[in-house]
């Protein structure tokens, strides 16, 4: 939502809406996947399901392959929602505390503080991926 409104910007509404549909019917279909997938999983034992538990199945039933596939999906969507969520936060603070001053030409002046190049923009980007990226268990997943 939070990357949709910034890519919005000079768009028009039905545009907007069509990528945003599209965006969440694809969403859709990969969690009904994600869902079909995990009921293959093998909890007869009473264990809980786990992550290794369904690497381990994707391997069995489709090779060591589609389990390395199955883990690199997992580690960028783990990056990329951290980086999402990062930016969308630096995102929303730009809009609510930064003050729009125009030039002479009536166009939007960057502004010093909350800016783009600004640090505070960017430690807000920062620093939720950094604590996320220093703070990884070291157990292994699989």
């Amino acid at each position: 939502v939070f990357l949709a409104s910034t890519l919005a910007q000079g768009r028009s509404l039905d545009e907007c809406r069509t990528g945003v549909g599209f965006s969440t019917a694809i969403t859709a279909v990969l969690s009904l996947l994600v869902v079909i997938v995990g009921t293959g999983v093998d909890l007869s034992d009473g264990s809980s399901f786990s992550l290794e538990k369904l690497a381990k199945q994707i391997g069995s039933s489709s090779g060591a392959a589609a389990e390395g596939m199955f883990l690199g999906g997992l580690l960028a969507a783990s990056l990329s929602s951290a980086l999402t969520v990062a930016l969308g936060a630096a995102i929303s603070c730009q809009s609510l505390l930064s003050v729009a001053e125009y030039d002479e030409d009536g166009q939007v002046k960057e502004d010093p503080v909350w800016g783009d190049s600004s640090w505070r923009y960017r430690g807000v980007i920062l620093a939720p991926v950094s604590y996320t990226h220093l703070t990884l268990p070291t157990k292994r997943i699989v």
